[in-house]
């Protein structure tokens, strides 16, 4: 009688959160830098506000005319605005590969699940797991969001993400 060999059990095969979470993280830094720059605004508005209307203000003593003041303002506006577009365009990048990477490899794995570490992906619900994945990594939403969104209990929503989905 032969020796028979042990089975070599395959972890199985599941999306990363790490790649998932990627556009998350450079969309809160570039939130992060809107609400800082909006706040400086803010601020800046309000000195405008305090400046009389014959266009001189006393600062200190000192008279400072209305149109530098604009001026300057218009300057660190337009600077403002050329790196929140650069910072904006810096988040499209990973948005692309989050949803590539939600798009193509879900199909994949599905196609795949006749190999035994692929076996997970056999009865998975590929749209509704497109859908949730898009929800939470693309859109921000929370899982109770989610979960009404897409017309399925919070438990059932957090153990399909379990299922598929791994740190």
């Amino acid at each position: 009688m032969r020796k028979k060999w042990p089975t070599y059990e395959y972890p199985a095969v599941k999306l990363k959160r790490r790649i998932l979470g990627e556009y998350l993280e450079v969309k809160k830094d570039y939130d992060n830098l809107k609400a800082s720059y909006d706040a400086e605004n803010a601020n800046t508005l309000y000195d405008l506000h305090s400046i009389r209307s014959d266009t001189v203000k006393a600062n200190d003593g000192e008279h400072t005319d209305i149109s530098d003041k604009l001026a300057k303002l218009e300057q660190v506006k337009e600077r403002q605005k050329v790196l929140l577009d650069l910072c904006m365009s810096r988040t499209e990048w990973p948005r692309e590969r989050v949803e590539n990477y939600i798009q193509n490899n879900i199909p994949s794995f599905i196609e795949l699940s006749k190999y035994s570490h692929f076996k997970i992906w056999q009865d998975c619900p590929k749209e509704q797991l497109q859908k949730a994945l898009r929800l939470k990594y693309l859109d921000g939403k929370d899982d109770i969001e989610t979960a009404r969104l897409i017309n399925m209990s919070r438990s059932d929503l957090e153990s399909l993400l379990n299922k598929y989905t791994e740190d």
